[in-house]
């Protein structure tokens, strides 16, 4: 699975999407899927989920992670509405930490803007 794994995590749900990342073209849409976010109970719980739908971060070429709450150092943050939290250096989560990024939703939608 090559391109970029996009998740927002909020407080109702967590949708995450694959998109292409063909050079020099908008990313495009190629799959996706929503789980209610309340329904797990840490970041590796969550991509246990992940890779049993076939998204497996590891094999992404970016994997973006657009949460709900403020992010600290680029790693961290307490979610505002679900009562875990995420640490992009918990070592069940298995991620891919030299291409995934945690920022903040409304800093993803500014960002989302800009390809418009």
């Amino acid at each position: 699975m090559a391109g970029i794994l996009a998740a927002d995590i909020g407080g109702t749900n967590t949708r995450f999407g694959l998109f292409d990342s063909e050079p020099g073209r908008e990313p495009r849409l190629l799959t996706s899927f929503s789980v209610p976010t309340a329904s797990v109970s840490s970041l590796a719980e969550l991509m246990l989920l992940v890779r049993g739908q076939g998204f497996d971060p590891a094999l992404a070429d970016q994997f973006v992670l657009a949460v709900a709450g403020p992010v600290h150092d680029g790693v961290r943050c307490d979610l505002t509405n679900a009562s875990w939290s995420i640490d992009l250096h918990d070592p069940e989560a298995g991620l891919p930490l030299d291409r995934t990024v945690l920022i903040n939703d409304f800093a993803a939608q500014a960002l989302g803007c800009r390809t418009a």
